[in-house]
C-alpha cells in the first residue's frame, strides 16, 4: 500500500515521499521531482521501530529535459545537472519523520546500527544522531554501533 507524504529541508524546499508499507515495515523513498535524492527503511521489531537505513544522496543527477534534452540528443551535452542533497537538513527532517510514525504506530522507541561502511562515509554520524536525542553505543573497535531513542508513552 503506497500513502503520500511530503518533507521540508531548511531551505523550504518540499519533497515527495511516497510510503510503502506492510506488516514487518515500511520504506520512504524521497523525490526531487523525478530524482531519487534520499531513503528511508524501517523494520518493526517487537515495541521497537528499526531504523535499518536512512540515506541522504551526496550526488544526485536529474535527467535532462526541455531543451537541454534536445542539445543533448545533437551532442552538446549529454550530463543531467548533479546535485548534493546532503547538509541541507533533509535528513534530519527524515528523521523527524521516522520518530512522528513511530510515535503513531505507538512503538516505545527506534533502533538501528552504525555499520562500519557508514562511519567511514560519514565519521560524524554518531555525533549526528547524538544531537538528535539518540544514545549510541559504539563497539569497543569503533567501526559500528548501536542507536536508541526511548519514546515517552503518550498522557
Amino acid at each position: 500500500m503506497e500513502k503520500l507524504f511530503t518533507v521540508s529541508d531548511n531551505r523550504g524546499h518540499s519533497y515527495q515521499l511516497p510510503l510503502f508499507e506492510d506488516a514487518t515495515g515500511w520504506s520512504a523513498k524521497v523525490f526531487d521531482g523525478d530524482t531519487l535524492v534520499g531513503q528511508v527503511h524501517c523494520l518493526k521489531r517487537g515495541e521497537a521501530l528499526y531504523l535499518a537505513d536512512l540515506h541522504v544522496q551526496e550526488a544526485a543527477t536529474h535527467p535532462i529535459q526541455g531543451l537541454a534534452w534536445v542539445r543533448a540528443w545533437l551532442g552538446f551535452d549529454t550530463r543531467g545537472r548533479t546535485e548534493s542533497y546532503r547538509n541541507r537538513g533533509l535528513g534530519s527532517a527524515l528523521l523527524r519523520f521516522v520518530i512522528n510514525r513511530a510515535r503513531a504506530g505507538g512503538f516505545r522507541g527506534v533502533t538501528g546500527r552504525l555499520a562500519p561502511i557508514d562511519l567511514k562515509e560519514s565519521p560524524t554520524l554518531p555525533d549526528w544522531y547524538q544531537d538528535r536525542g539518540f544514545r549510541v553505543t559504539m563497539a569497543a573497535n569503533q567501526l559500528e554501533g548501536a542507536l536508541e531513542l526511548l519514546l515517552p508513552e503518550a498522557k
